[in-house]
């Protein structure tokens, strides 16, 4: 993990990272996904935990965190605006 400042992987792989994350997100939001159990209440959360406890050790904190973050978030909302308010409209109000 990234103690404090710094990237903790370079910025062509930070940027694949946040375009895949958005992605998959939107992929599930939509209802696009398959889900993971033949019943479609998704993996059991005891899972979950075990991945979150994995990713926290791994992935990214403090500035690194920070700068992933405000990436994904910007993403994000970027795609909401430009399917609410098509190409125009998303030049409009994003910087």
């Amino acid at each position: 993990t990234s103690g404090g400042g710094g990237r903790w992987v370079d910025e062509a792989v930070e940027r694949a990272l946040v375009q895949s994350t958005v992605r998959a997100d939107d992929e599930a939001t939509r209802g696009q996904v398959t889900p993971l159990a033949p019943h479609g209440w998704g993996a059991p959360k005891w899972v979950g935990l075990v991945i979150g406890g994995i990713l926290s050790r791994i992935g990214p904190s403090g500035e690194a965190f920070a700068r992933y973050s405000i990436a994904y978030h910007y993403v994000r909302n970027s795609l909401f605006v430009r399917r609410r308010n098509g190409e125009d409209g998303a030049a409009r109000r994003i910087p």
